[in-house]
This record gives structure tokens, C-alpha cells and sequence, in this order.
């Protein structure tokens, strides 16, 4: 295949330090002590969620679906020893305990809850998966959690997520097994309506299905509930509504969040994170993202993120790396350090404060962080940033339609990683990849990334530099253009095997005088299908004219059976098949 590329600029030289020691950076302010021996402030066993009444006083919440294990631990004016409310046994010696909603001959037992939400009142609004499939309401006294006589049915689909409103409605995250979607529904609380403690049985005031199928395990509300957003795990998407509890939610398309990005651990396994529990913060207009993969431990432990998006736009402006911090506090990813870290990196579920300090659990680590944005947060005695990351060189080339990244760094210290960023035109940077970092060293390092994900256009790349700590900069960016392809191609699909969703490039010349490189296909139409292995038509991805370029489109396999497909390019005389695999 031959290419025209122009190289605008094909080296970047300059020397600047990525590292400072004396800035705010996110960071563990606590977590709870998980201490088998004295085990006074331990969560005790697996928590998936975590609700904030106000700093320092919180509620997390326990499930583990291998022995049915579901219950609340309340925490008043918590640190990393002191807050846990009422007395609980440790580890396999409570598995199997399920705490139950009883008032007054009523009960409900907890099943598979896996989320709750945390009025400032200290109500607890879970939603609890049993066959009664119940929103039950627990309070945080001043010694334990208690049962109010407050719960609504929700119905019969299988219940994700929870947030409320200051105006008094309850939002809740469903998923619908029988088509595959899930459903945003929205009832009034307990304050606007008194069926919560009379029949238990109401209509909810709004309820939509989210635009893709795929489970749903966020969601998130503004204050006045007039904005909700909505993270689809399996799409790696979240999407913004606008609208209000009377008119109706409306789809805003002006938000975009769509996780593509993948890690791959030391070992050299692919991890795949995924957005799980949001919550947004109205002061700063900023949508907080848990960011994990699906209930992974040992290789997990190496990624664990939260990212802060910018509510109107879905941008990523802030990052806390949890995996980073319980990486430089113990240089390991398996191991707690009583008050710092957590370790076994497993964030799934966030809240805030009213300083906005964000509260996180660690599924594996059997814990609840506190984390704060402060400068200076670490231990003295810490060796920190004693000598900075100072990048001396940044380059690309161009070999074979791949762009060879380059960077060479003269000294380092605590250097966690460098991931790469990629941009087209004024679309947002999309993280394409990262390279380890050397650690700590006085010795020159020499670092390369290949990116083949390329078609016509220019493209811009830098590097984020990141610290053991989080803590991270940007380097100056690199600019490089790639030309109209002379003569058409069909790649081969990636990933590949896929399940269920595969890309597929190809490229169409550039025709000189109305002379294509391939005879009778000046201005015809161009067509992509994919066909199964007896010649039917399975799909048509592209059927119109388009101009000269490189171009790429996504095969979604969801609906078909595991086997060996086939799709075709053809324009006029022009025809190319490839094989492709999708392996359930």
C-alpha cells in the first residue's frame, strides 16, 4: 500500500520538568483501618457502595453474591480508626448475613443491594433486590442504623443505582432482562408523597429507557433535579437528560462520554475499565466517574480510576488514580497500609461531602477512603520529589502508515507511567495507550509507543506524565499529517477475534483527472457488507459516495452467533474480502 504523507512537524526537542512537589494533587486523607486483629473500625467484608451525610459521617454498604452477604456499616466523625458505629464480625465469620428492613411486623430482608443514597437528613434510600424489589429507607442514628417505616415497590426489573434530589424525588437505575435496556425511573420521596409509610405503592412520575442496550450501574442528579446522567457499563458510555419530573427528559447530545481506553497490566493482561457509579458535584458543575474493570481481583489491582468530567461537555478535566496512590504508598498493588491506602485497588461507588471531598470503597480492600485536593499531603519521612521527570526529547515519525512515537527522559523520580493522548482537529484528546515508567533514576531512558489507528487527516499527540502519587503534567504536543491514500485497501478488522464489536478501515484514492487507479470506479458508490460464511447478507455498513480518505466504521456482532463472517468492499470493478471471527 502506498501513502502521501507530509510530516509537519516531525521532532519536538525540548527540556522541561513534568514533576513539582509543592501543589495541589488529589490524595487519601484516611481509609478505615482493616486490621484483622483489632478490627474496631473495619468495614469487614466486601463493600461495593458508599453514601456521605456530611464530612467525616458516612454509610457503606456490603454484598458479596457468592454467599448472599448484604448489610450497612454506619461511620459519625470517621477517621482511619475511630467513626464505625455498632459492633460487627470480621470477614468469613459474618458472610451470609443479610440485614433486614423491619417495622412494626414488616420486614424485608436485604438481597443483592448493591447501591444506596444519603439524604443530609441521614435517610438511606436503598434499593434492594429481592423478589419484593422494594426501595427501602434505613436512618444513621447516633450509635447504629435504624429501620424507618418508609419503603416503596419499584416493580420487577433488577434495581442498579439510586440518587435523590433536594426537591424531594427519588431516581433509580434499572435493567430490563427481557429486552436487554435499561430504564431511568423516577418516583416522589417520602416528602411529597405519603405512600412510602401508608401503602407502600405508588406510580412513578417518569421512567424512559436509555438509548443503547446494556446494563446501567450509575446514575446521578443535579440538585434541583432538572439534569440527570446516566453511565451504560457495557457501551462505556454516559448520557446527559435535561428536562424536569413534569415535562419529561430529553436526550442532550451537546455531552459525550465514551470510554475507549484500555490498560494492560504488568503480567501483559488487557484490562477493559468500565464506568460504574457517578455522582456530580453542582459548585463545580464537575460529573465524578468510578472507573473499574468488572470484579476483578489480583491483575485488577494494578487500574482503578476516578475521572472528574466537565458537566456540560462530558471532557475529562480531573483524574484521581487510586491504583497510582495505593501503588506509591506501599510499591505494591496487593498490600494495606493502616490510614493511607487501601491497596487491592477495586473502585466502584463515589460520593462527596459538602467541602467536596470525594468518599470512595474499595471492594478488595474492605475499606472507605477519604480523598481530598490539597498540596503537600504526604507522611514526612516520604521520599518525594526530590528530583523531577525531566523530558528531554519528544518525537514522531512515520514508517509504513504507522506513527513511531519517541521520548527520552534525562532523570526521574516516582515516575508511575506516561500515557499517550491523541487528537484530530478540535475533537477532544482520546487516550490511545501508556508506557510503564522507570520509577526513580539519575540515568537517561529511552521510550517509544507505536500507533497504527490512523487514517487521512492531522493528527496532535503528547504524553501525561504520572506520578506514584496521581499526581501528573502534560508535555508540549507534536503535529503530523497523513495524506490521501493513490489506491483503495481493506484492512483487517480489529480487534480480531471480536465480541461483539469490531472496526473495520479501509481507504479510498485520490483520482486525478477523472482517472481512478482502479478502471469504472470514478464517482461510484461506495459499499461495505459483511456476509456470513453461505453468502447472506448480514449487514451493509457504508452504501454512498465519499471522498478521497481514510475511513473506519464499527461492526456490532450483539445479535449474532459465535463463527467465522466475511465483508466485502466493492466499488465498481473494485472488490476486497476479508475474514473475520466473532468468538463468544
Amino acid at each position: 500500500m502506498k501513502f502521501l504523507y507530509m510530516l509537519i512537524l516531525s521532532s519536538v526537542l525540548y527540556s522541561s520538568v513534568l514533576s513539582q512537589t509543592n501543589y495541589n494533587v488529589w490524595h487519601a486523607d484516611y481509609v478505615t483501618d482493616d486490621d484483622i486483629g483489632i478490627p474496631v473500625n473495619t468495614i469487614g467484608y466486601n463493600a461495593i457502595s458508599i453514601g456521605v451525610v456530611r464530612e467525616n459521617t458516612f454509610i457503606a454498604l456490603v454484598y458479596r453474591k457468592s454467599n448472599n452477604t448484604n448489610y450497612l456499616v454506619g461511620y459519625r466523625n470517621a477517621d482511619s480508626v475511630n467513626g464505625r458505629l455498632g459492633k460487627y464480625k470480621y470477614g468469613l465469620n459474618i458472610a451470609q448475613y443479610r440485614m433486614k428492613w423491619i417495622n412494626n411486623g414488616d420486614e424485608d430482608v436485604m438481597l443483592n443491594a448493591v447501591d444506596l443514597s444519603v439524604t443530609s437528613d441521614s435517610l438511606i434510600f436503598l434499593p434492594n433486590n429481592n423478589i419484593n424489589r422494594n426501595i427501602l429507607v434505613f436512618k444513621l442514628g447516633l450509635d447504629s442504623i435504624y429501620s424507618t417505616n418508609m419503603r416503596i415497590q419499584s416493580g420487577m426489573d433488577s434495581l442498579w443505582a439510586i440518587d435523590a434530589d433536594t426537591v424531594g424525588y427519588i431516581y433509580l437505575m434499572t435493567f430490563d432482562i427481557n429486552n436487554g435496556y435499561s430504564k431511568v425511573v423516577i418516583f416522589e420521596g417520602p416528602n411529597l408523597n405519603s405512600s412510602w409509610s401508608t401503602t407502600h405503592s405508588t406510580t412513578p412520575v417518569q421512567s424512559f429507557f436509555l438509548p443503547e442496550p446494556g446494563l446501567s450501574r450509575g446514575i446521578a442528579v443535579n440538585k434541583n433535579g432538572t439534569v440527570i446522567y446516566a453511565a451504560n457499563f457495557e457501551k462505556k458510555k454516559i448520557y446527559k437528560y435535561i428536562g424536569n419530573n413534569i415535562n419529561g427528559f430529553n436526550l442532550d447530545n451537546s455531552f459525550s462520554f465514551n470510554l475507549d481506553e484500555i490498560f494492560i497490566s504488568s503480567s501483559g493482561d488487557t484490562l477493559i475499565p468500565k464506568p460504574w457509579g457517578i455522582n456530580f458535584i453542582d459548585l463545580s458543575n464537575k460529573l465524578f466517574v468510578a472507573v473499574d474493570e468488572n470484579f476483578l481481583p489480583g491483575r485488577g489491582y494494578e487500574y482503578g480510576r476516578v475521572y472528574g468530567l466537565n458537566g456540560f461537555t462530558g471532557e475529562i478535566v480531573d483524574t484521581l488514580d487510586v491504583a497510582a496512590w495505593n501503588y506509591y504508598v506501599e510499591e505494591s498493588y496487593n498490600n494495606h497500609r493502616t490510614g493511607h491506602a487501601s491497596g487491592y485497588t477495586s473502585c466502584y461507588n463515589i460520593d462527596f461531602d459538602e467541602k467536596g471531598n470525594i468518599y470512595m470503597q474499595s471492594y478488595y480492600g474492605w475499606t472507605a477512603d477519604k480523598w481530598s485536593f490539597s498540596p503537600n499531603p504526604f507522611p514526612p519521612g516520604w521520599n518525594y520529589g526530590s528530583v523531577p521527570v525531566e523530558l528531554k526529547s519528544f518525537t514522531v515519525d512515520l514508517v509504513n502508515g504507522t506513527a513511531l512515537l519517541k521520548w527520552e527522559t534525562a532523570t526521574e523520580t516516582n515516575n508511575h507511567r506516561f500515557e499517550i493522548y491523541r487528537r484530530q482537529n478540535e475533537e477532544p484528546w482520546i487516550l490511545i495507550g501508556f508506557v510503564k515508567g522507570t520509577g526513580t533514576t539519575t540515568f537517561t531512558q529511552n521510550y517509544s509507543f507505536e500507533d497504527n489507528d490512523l487514517f487521512t487527516g492531522k493528527f496532535l499527540y503528547r504524553l501525561k506524565q504520572i506520578d506514584n502519587d496521581g499526581s501528573f503534567k502534560y508535555s508540549t504536543e507534536i503535529e503530523v499529517e497523513i495524506g490521501v491514500p493513490d489506491e483503495f485497501a481493506l484492512y483487517q478488522n480489529y480487534p480480531n477475534p471480536f465480541n461483539p464489536i469490531t472496526k473495520i478501515k479501509y481507504s479510498i484514492p485520490k483520482i486525478i483527472n477523472n482517472k481512478s487507479p482502479v478502471p469504472s470506479v470514478a464517482g461510484s458508490i461506495i459499499n461495505l457488507k459483511v456476509y456470513d460464511v453461505l453468502g447472506n447478507e448480514i449487514a451493509t455498513l457504508v452504501n454512498e459516495e465519499k471522498p478521497p480518505g481514510e475511513y473506519e466504521v464499527e461492526f456490532d456482532g450483539s445479535g449474532l452467533a459465535s463463527g467465522v463472517y466475511f465483508y466485502q468492499l466493492k466499488v465498481g470493478s473494485f472488490i476486497q474480502t476479508k475474514k473475520m471471527i466473532l468468538l463468544r
